[in-house]
């Protein structure tokens, strides 16, 4: 997870449950709560990785292939973003040999274009959106031209093993997910204990 995504979980995490009137104390213990929710769910999720995929909501080879790889979490965006890719449309630009330019677009009116460059030969591809380069999934326009060209598996290359549930082994799952819970834990502790100091400090 990015810095900022972490950031972003964590302020949504407590704003829900921390206001202005809140003290150091109250909040020491409502985050110590939502940590420990944090590292249930985390094994419970690393869990079912190991024990079977997540389901499938719609019949496609590509879906299969990503509940079979990613974890559940990864899968969850990459369904999302395929079934968005399916109400998209697609014209053939160019074609030379096994490469095949594709426009693809939406209907609405505040989401631009874009244009997809596809390999047959060997199913590489890449966008003008520039979103797997930035978020290492692939977007859908992409995903939109695998599926009309009946691509069934995702070239290794796209499958970022950081998403798999092969990245981590299997017994060292917990362990590790306890460790990075607690790491933030302590930053925490740190934080609370210079914003006492300053408060005593003031009082003072």
């Amino acid at each position: 997870m990015l810095s900022s995504q972490m950031s972003e979980s964590t302020n949504n995490s407590l704003c829900k449950r921390v206001s202005k009137t809140t003290t150091l104390c109250d909040f020491y213990e409502i985050f110590g709560t939502v940590v420990s929710d944090w590292r249930s769910h985390e094994c419970k999720d690393n869990s079912l990785c190991w024990e079977g995929v997540p389901e499938v909501i719609v019949p496609c080879s590509l879906l299969d292939f990503a509940a079979k790889y990613y974890t559940i979490g990864a899968f969850k965006h990459f369904e999302k973003e395929f079934m968005k890719g399916m109400s998209y449309k697609h014209k053939l630009q160019t074609s030379f040999e096994n490469t095949l330019s594709y426009y693809v677009y939406t209907e609405r009116s505040d989401e631009f274009g874009h244009v997809v460059t596809f390999d047959s030969s060997s199913n590489y591809a890449c966008c003008t959106c520039k979103r797997f380069e930035e978020s290492e999934f692939l977007c859908r326009h992409i995903l939109r031209i695998y599926h009309c060209n009946c691509v069934d598996e995702i070239p290794n290359v796209y499958v970022l093993k950081r998403w798999t549930k092969y990245a981590k082994p299997k017994d060292d799952v917990v362990e590790r997910s306890k460790g990075r819970l607690q790491d933030l834990c302590g930053d925490w502790i740190c934080i609370a204990i210079f914003i006492s100091s300053l408060l005593l400090a003031v009082t003072i």
